[in-house]
């Protein structure tokens, strides 16, 4: 597992799948929810390159990181848990979806299934897709087609011209709005509406935020604070023209930087990220243009191609337990910053067979725990299980030997 990595479509649909199975091994992908919407919406694309808009789909499904890594709750949920007094980490902890806590011989597990998109992203690798994605997809892109930045534009600049020379300056002036959104009950219900907080959720945040002193949203819920700054800072770059209100799609591209406090690295091939997550990134992380990452997948690939057959067939985990010893000017000196322990050869043990069986019966055990309603703190917990449901074969490499058992 390497540095926890944000990526977006464009990233990935740049690669190839072989590139893909390296960049799922060496790093640890987080997966935004947009990803997920962004690739059903293609079902409703028209087919070019005599492919279908099926085909389209599987293709990026294959490549989807399926051995490490995982979906990130919806920004809006995690914005509305803050409201509520949920802490949300903002320091490279990913949120992973689908966790529940169990209690397993005293102690307590968070078990973490398989996600329902893993499960959507196998299906569609197979051409197989439900009726309801396909109105899902029309819904999705009728709705990217209705999108207008134009008014957004002409709305801001009409009311005190808040025009910016550079990006710089409307993240400041971004900050600056945002500060000021806890001053009156007025300003508080602006920012739930920009966040889309409605009902119940609606009544309990604005009694909390009153009951607590009418505390600033930096102390009340800094993640909210994050997300209304990259609102505000959106609206104020249209508004400038620092991003073009031309195009809607810039609307949707804006939302993977709501991400952006949960992994070490943003990867993109998307020039509207490459200018703007900058404005947002803490010092410790960094934004990666997706084409140099992906020289480096394929100099990876390339390396290990060139091994005996027989050595290949053991699996990738068997002969690439760390960075090969080659020339890869983007990718090792972010191990070297992020996880510099993984440049180092691990060290080889077998199990014993009866404790390789012990393990396997306690980890099943955890799975079929019940759930409690005690959710906790990945730091105050006992133990941490993963599920993962992996592809034996993908592209040109094989992932699970054969040696290994379904379910062992």
């Amino acid at each position: 597992m390497g540095p926890i990595t944000l990526f977006d479509k464009s990233f990935l649909q740049g690669l190839s799948v072989d590139e893909a199975v390296w960049f799922d091994h060496f790093f640890y992908p987080v997966i935004a929810p947009l990803f997920y919407i962004e690739t059903l919406a293609d079902l409703q694309k028209l087919a070019k390159g005599g492919r279908t808009a099926e085909q389209v789909v599987a293709t990026i499904a294959a490549k989807t990181p399926q051995m490490s890594g995982g979906p990130v709750y919806f920004h809006q949920y995690l914005a509305q848990g803050a409201l509520l007094g949920y802490a949300v980490p903002m320091d490279g902890r990913i949120p992973i979806a689908y966790g529940r806590t169990v209690s397993h011989n005293g102690k307590k597990a968070t078990y973490i299934d398989q996600p329902p998109e893993y499960v959507a992203f196998q299906r569609w690798q197979q051409g197989r897709f439900e009726h309801v994605e396909y109105r899902y997809a029309k819904a999705w892109r009728d709705y990217l087609a209705q999108i207008d930045l134009g008014p957004l534009r002409g709305a801001i600049q009409a009311n005190g011209g808040v025009r910016c020379r550079d990006l710089g300056e409307a993240k400041a002036r971004a900050v600056a709005v945002v500060n000021t959104l806890h001053k009156s009950s007025g300003r508080f219900n602006t920012a739930l509406d920009i966040l889309g907080i409605e009902g119940r959720a609606r009544e309990i945040a604005k009694d909390r935020w009153k009951h607590d002193g009418r505390p600033s949203f930096a102390r009340f819920a800094p993640y909210v604070t994050y997300v209304l700054t990259v609102e505000v800072f959106f609206h104020i770059a249209v508004a400038s023209d620092l991003i073009a209100s031309t195009r809607p799609s810039h609307r949707i591209d804006i939302g993977y930087l709501h991400y952006l406090p949960f992994c070490h690295i943003f990867v993109s091939t998307d020039k509207l990220h490459r200018n703007c997550a900058p404005q947002f990134l803490r010092e410790n992380q960094r934004f990666v243009w997706g084409q140099d990452l992906k020289t480096d997948l394929a100099a990876i690939n390339a390396h290990y191609t060139a091994l005996d057959e027989s050595e290949r067939a053991r699996g990738i985990y068997r002969f690439a337990n760390r960075l090969p010893e080659i020339n890869l000017p983007t990718i090792r000196p972010l191990f070297e910053q992020f996880t510099p322990s993984l440049l180092r050869a691990p060290e080889h043990t077998s199990l014993p067979t009866d404790l390789h069986s012990r393990h396997i019966a306690e980890l099943e055990a955890i799975r079929t725990a019940p759930s409690i309603s005690d959710p906790q703190p990945l730091e105050d917990l006992d133990q941490l299980v993963i599920e993962r449901r992996l592809d034996r074969q993908r592209g040109s490499w094989t992932v699970v030997p054969p040696e290994v058992t379904d379910g062992g």
